[in-house]
C-alpha cells in the first residue's frame, strides 16, 4: 500500500528508466514476479516509450486498461523474454510483471481478448 505521505511523479517518462530496470529482475527470479507502486495506466506508456525509444519489444492489451503482454524484451544482450503486466484500474496503486516461462498462459491469455472484445470487456475499459 502507498504510503499517503510518499509522493509518485505519475509521468510515464520519469517511470520509463524504473520499468527498464525490473526487467532484469523479473527475468532471473525463480517465480518471475516483480512489483511497481504505480498503476497500469502509467505504467503502460512507459512501456510505449520504451518500446517505441528503445525498440524493447513490442506490447497489446490483453484486457483493455487492466492486463497486456509486453513481448520480445531484451534483457542485457542475452535473451528476449515476455511478460504478462496487470493492474487495477480503480485504485491506480500497483502494477505486476510476470515473466512468460513454460507455463505460458494460453488459456487465460484467450479469455482475456474474448473479454475485451465482448460487451463487457468495452464495459470494463470504460470503469475506473
Amino acid at each position: 500500500m502507498q504510503d499517503e505521505r510518499i509522493e509518485f511523479s505519475r509521468n510515464p517518462k520519469d517511470w520509463a528508466p524504473m520499468v527498464e530496470r525490473v526487467t532484469f529482475q523479473w527475468f532471473y527470479r525463480q517465480l518471475g514476479m516483480v512489483n511497481l507502486p504505480m498503476g497500469i495506466d502509467v505504467i503502460s506508456q512507459a512501456i510505449d516509450i520504451l518500446v517505441k525509444e528503445k525498440g524493447m519489444g513490442s506490447w497489446r492489451w490483453l484486457l483493455e486498461g487492466r492486463t497486456l503482454v509486453w513481448e520480445g524484451v531484451p534483457v542485457n544482450g542475452v535473451a528476449k523474454v515476455n511478460a504478462y503486466v496487470f493492474g487495477g484500474k480503480r485504485r491506480k496503486k500497483n502494477t505486476v510483471f510476470v515473466r512468460q516461462g513454460f507455463w505460458k498462459f494460453y488459456a487465460i491469455e484467450t479469455a482475456l481478448k474474448v473479454v475485451n472484445k465482448s460487451l463487457v470487456g468495452r464495459t470494463l475499459a470504460r470503469l475506473e
